[in-house]
């Protein structure tokens, strides 16, 4: 048993490690379609959204919040609750990080910053500065946002709705991975691009997972949105 463990944790940090898949580039003639479908995963305008959200730390920590994000265009203001409404934890970015409370543990160096990252990358499109669009070996449509840092960011549309955002480092390795479930998940693809962006619903289910040695998963599940 000792063995199979072994090599189960051999398989876990490999799969971990699994380096950023190559993409065949698509023909100009569909990049703008792409393009959209991507912009589309992302919300339009000023809102609020509040989660029920569960996370999961290493060694086997759990708990839960609630957490309310007002995002507007590049600018975040989020807060973390009980369920009673005792606020843990309210900060804001617009370019610069501004925490104004927290209270332990999420007072610890690092947290802030972690928390927006995450926030930036579920809400926030990246920047269209060098960006590939392509498939996957699967057939799987994907726009590819190359940063300045090297580091990347994927976007894969999935059927009936779905789609992920990968997170790969600047040495092409995957450090966060997110897969989102939309309101009407299995209706099948809304006509017309420009359709799919004004009928956007935030998803009704999220799920963030965050690998290295600090590894940790939150799930996010919709309790009201509303556009401000």
């Amino acid at each position: 048993m000792r063995i199979y463990g072994w090599l189960l944790g051999i398989l876990l940090v490999l799969a971990s490690c699994a380096p950023q898949p190559a993409i065949t580039l698509s023909p100009p003639a569909v990049v703008p379609e792409q393009a959209e479908q991507c912009a589309a995963v992302y919300p339009h305008g000023k809102w609020q959204f509040v989660h029920l959200i569960t996370f999961s730390m290493p060694g086997g920590g759990r708990g839960t919040a609630i957490g309310v994000s007002v995002i507007d265009k590049g600018s975040i203001h989020a807060a973390l609750m009980t369920v009673e409404g005792f606020t843990l934890f309210a900060a804001s970015f617009d370019g610069r990080l501004k925490i104004t409370r927290a209270v332990p543990p999420f007072d610890k160096p690092g947290f802030g910053r972690g928390l927006m990252r995450d926030l930036r990358l579920i809400f926030l499109s990246p920047p269209r500065g060098n960006v590939q669009y392509g498939r996957l070996a699967d057939g799987s449509s994907l726009c590819r946002y190359q940063e300045s840092s090297g580091q990347s960011t994927d976007i894969i549309l999935l059927p009936a709705r779905r789609w992920e955002i990968k997170q790969y480092s600047s040495t092409h390795r995957k450090i966060r991975t997110i897969e989102a479930w939309p309101q009407g998940y299995g209706l099948g693809p809304i006509s017309g691009n420009q359709q799919l962006v004004k009928q956007w619903r935030p998803p009704k289910r999220m799920e963030l997972q965050a690998r290295g040695p600090a590894a940790y998963t939150l799930k996010m599940e919709l309790i009201s949105s509303q556009k401000l």
